[in-house]
């Protein structure tokens, strides 16, 4: 729990910190951006997809949401997973639910498509320097990856 609190702060310190501010040209489309989640995703119905939308909600808000929703989004599986990067690829999501869906990539489902989802969303950051830091955390976790609950 100590180990995810550390990543969440971190990645709250550069998201809070950067401008998301996304212009036509040099963000991907929504349809280019993630066709592959957009499919996995139609297995679910809309009253799901925003249950995970707010159990990605409750995550970000802490005292013991995280420990509450986790369960919920580890039992969806990969569907869970598609609809957390469908939200993450959505830019406009709050700040503050866009780092709980990182998170939430990083420790229930890591893994390529997650990274991918992930780096998407690091590209959207309009200011260099903070999109490096950004970068640079998400390797320093790549590299030591949380152990999952």
């Amino acid at each position: 729990m100590k180990t995810r609190f550390v990543v969440l702060l971190v990645v709250g310190c550069a998201l809070s910190a950067c401008n998301r501010h996304t212009d036509t040209s040099s963000a991907p489309s929504s349809d280019a951006a993630a066709p592959k989640s957009q499919a996995a995703d139609a297995s679910l119905s809309q009253a799901q997809i925003a249950h995970v939308h707010e159990l990605v909600t409750l995550w970000s808000k802490k005292q013991g949401g995280d420990d509450a929703a986790a369960p919920e989004l580890q039992g969806m599986g990969m569907k869970g997973r598609d609809a957390v990067i469908r939200l993450l690829d959505d830019p406009t999501l709050p700040n503050q639910e866009a780092a709980a869906g990182i998170e939430i990539l990083n420790f229930i489902f890591p893994g390529s498509d997650s990274y991918a989802a992930i780096d998407r969303f690091g590209s959207r950051i309009s200011d260099p320097t903070q999109r490096k830091m950004f970068v640079d955390i998400q390797q320093a976790i790549r590299k030591n990856p949380p152990s999952k609950q």
